[in-house]
């Protein structure tokens, strides 16, 4: 699968501290990494400069420098170690840690990948303490000795294994998972676990081997032996080292920028000339090529075998061509291009600094160069300025090219979700597939949700929407694709049921409230429970308690109910759940109900009209006699005597000595003596009577 264009800035990170620790310090060196092979476009940046440039190959790449590729490009890297790494297209690596350890072969190597994806052939390590790491945004992979490929695709990292085994942890993870041949391992953003699949269960996505690099032949330049190589390989160093230069002729006269040397040497022996090297061949044979200055150029090889070296000597004069001249053979002028990609060749003087559009090209011995020029996916006209530059001359050509793209015809299929499809997460994934580059349009829940973008080259996409409480009950999705070259449009419609039941949307939290007096006493015998909740299409279940006794009671989201009470003390519990399971407040207390009326029964005296009159005479100085009377109250209720608040006579209070009957003493004087009877409750029923008591003497 191919990803957009694009720089990525990432956080790949080696924990090496302790990898530093088995280093020795007096012989730690950064390990040669250099450019083996490159197809397309390939940049690299040094963290000195900050600025991007072309690779080249043969280049040498160092710790710390950021290596991408574009469209349709790839990279090869050749580790001195024996490691090959390939990038693929638009991919992204950074060359985090490169230490090797001269005196004990111990290596250390960290490479970070940010983006796209990478083919390692890592040679087997020859110390137990060497380490090679790759590290993603949300993964660690540990090797010793593998193919593999490593992939970063938005918040996920696969690695798939074709040959050995590799360790994998997400990086917020201590807990490592060790994947062996022909299995997968993926590491998702936001999920601490490693999922692990065989690869014939991931058939159709598995990536060929055909990406995958060879080993290339070690270099041994830096590396000094250690009891940990296996000492059936080792070189026998007793033998004498000889070198012969075969081609070309000594003083030989050259109008190229390089000329190739070729000789014979011992096999398994490596010829240097300053910065250059080669190895001997197993049939002795060895060519090497050697950048030339103009003038006379002595060159020094030295052919190294073990401990032991042999020098030989020869010179080469460059002589420049003295005309400037450039020729293209492609573009032809108007050429006709169906891809994004414009192919430049041509020839100019060998040693000339060639730029296509800007971009500076590599001319090889011969004078010849290629290059590819990546345009905007979009139809139309396209210059090409190659330029030659050579001693002060300046050659310029330019090319006209037409892009004409083959569209397929546009489709749209949606896969997912399916009509009436039941949403229970907050998040819907619209999966579907139309044509490379149609423009994208998703809207949700009648405009609430609108994104547009455009689809890439294999014409899959997905569009995630976020799912809210007020998204409940039928949502539609529209999806409009259109291509603007063509004026081709489609449509689709998909209409789902968003899930009330579900806890993931629905989280508003239902509330319960009384109206009227919650405490105390009422002539009313009911409550108003009222409940509301924020979720559309909810439903509400209110579970009720009056003295033990429970009901419940289905209600809309915003809905009333009367609860009927007992005579008398009612203890209560009110509280409502919603169709996800949200429970509301809870309601609870005493509340009296006190129908009424109250009914005044005088027991003593027992007539409602007194006349006395066989009192014996009543002393000069008494002003008056006293008499007890007693009172008994009917509430109709018989159970809860304290909601008589007072029960009085003439405003003397009388006590409660029963339950319900209140007793006390009356004054009474000569003739007659009305008296009032006053009784009141906590729901303010209230009730008189009077009485009359005459006195004759």
């Amino acid at each position: 699968m191919k990803a957009a264009q694009r720089t990525v800035n990432f956080v790949l990170c080696m924990v090496f501290c302790t990898c530093l620790s088995v280093l020795s310090q007096g012989n730690t060196a950064q390990e040669r990494v250099t450019v083996k092979s490159i197809v397309g476009k390939a940049e690299v940046r040094s963290p000195k400069t900050g600025k991007w440039r072309p690779a080249r190959v043969g280049m040498t790449v160092k710790m710390k420098w950021d290596i991408r590729t574009y469209v349709e490009s790839s990279l090869e890297l050749q580790f001195q170690s024996g490691t090959v790494l390939k990038l693929g297209e638009n991919s992204v690596v950074n060359l985090s840690t490169l230490l090797q350890d001269q005196s004990s072969a111990v290596t250390k190597s960290n490479v970070k990948v940010g983006s796209g994806q990478v083919w390692a052939n890592v040679k087997k390590m020859v110390s137990k303490k060497s380490k090679f790491t790759f590290e993603t945004p949300t993964a660690v992979a540990a090797i010793r000795g593998t193919r593999l490929r490593v992939k970063v695709d938005k918040s996920k990292t696969i690695v798939d294994v074709y040959e050995g085994s590799v360790s994998v942890r997400n990086k917020g993870s201590r807990k490592e998972v060790m994947v062996t041949t022909r299995n997968r391992a993926v590491v998702e953003e936001g999920n601490s676990d490693v999922s692990t699949y065989s690869f014939e269960e991931v058939q159709s996505d598995i990536d060929t081997t055909s990406g995958m690099p060879g080993l290339g032949g070690e270099d041994t330049t830096n590396v000094a032996d250690t009891t940990e190589v296996d000492t059936t390989t080792e070189i026998d160093t007793t033998e004498e080292v000889y070198l012969n230069i075969e081609s070309p002729e000594d003083n030989k006269i050259v109008d190229e920028t390089q000329v190739v040397i070729k000789g014979a040497a011992n096999p398994g022996a490596t010829i240097f000339a300053g910065s250059k090297q080669a190895e001997v061949s197993a049939s002795g044979t060895f060519s090497i090529t050697v950048d030339l200055m103009p003038g006379v150029n002595k060159i020094t090889l030295t052919a190294q075998l073990g401990s032991g070296s042999k020098q030989a000597d020869i010179t080469i004069i460059y002589e420049p061509p003295k005309n400037l001249f450039l020729t293209l053979t492609q573009p032809a002028e108007r050429m006709k291009v169906k891809t994004p990609v414009i192919p430049v060749q041509g020839a100019t003087v060998a040693g000339a600094e060639v730029t296509v559009d800007d971009n500076a090209v590599t001319v090889t011995p011969d004078g010849s160069f290629s290059y590819q020029v990546h345009i905007p996916d979009e139809a139309g006209e396209y210059v090409v300025l190659v330029v030659s530059r050579y001693k002060g001359e300046e050659v310029r050509l330019e090319r006209t090219v037409i892009y004409e793209p083959e569209r397929e015809k546009l489709d749209l299929v949606i896969s997912s979700p399916t009509n009436g499809q039941e949403i229970k997460t907050n998040l819907i994934r619209v999966v579907g597939k139309a044509v490379f580059g149609a423009k994208l349009e998703v809207t949700g829940g009648g405009g609430s949700f609108n994104r547009s973008f455009t689809v890439g080259k294999d014409g899959s996409f997905v569009c995630e929407i976020p799912i809210h409480e007020r998204d409940i009950g039928e949502y539609v999705i529209d999806v409009n694709a259109s291509v603007e070259e063509t004026g081709e449009e489609k449509d689709k419609t998909i209409t789902v049921e968003v899930d009330v039941k579900s806890a993931n949307i629905n989280t508003s939290i239902p509330r319960i409230d009384i109206t009227g007096p919650t405490q105390g006493a009422s002539r009313i015998g009911y409550l108003i429970a009222r409940v509301t909740d924020n979720t559309p299409e909810d439903q509400l279940t209110l579970i009720t308690d009056i003295n033990g006794s429970k009901d419940q009671y289905t209600l809309e989201r915003s809905d009333q109910e009367k609860i009927i009470l007992e005579e008398g003390k009612n203890r209560y519990m009110f509280y409502t759940v919603d169709l996800a399971g949200n429970k509301s407040n809870v309601l609870s207390g005493e509340m009296y109900y006190l129908p009424g009326p109250l009914v005044i029964e005088i027991i003593e005296p027992d007539e409602t009209q007194y006349v006395i009159d066989d009192l014996p005479p009543m002393p000069v100085n008494a002003q008056s006699l006293s008499m007890d009377i007693e009172v008994e109250i009917d509430d109709g209720i018989r159970d809860v005597p304290e909601t008589i608040l007072y029960c009085r006579v003439n405003g003397i209070v009388l006590k409660e000595t029963n339950n319900y009957i209140y007793k006390g003493k009356i004054p009474l004087n000569r003739g007659a003596n009305n008296f009032l009877i006053e009784v009141e409750d906590m729901a303010a029923n209230r009730q008189k009577k009077t009485f009359t008591i005459v006195i004759n003497e």
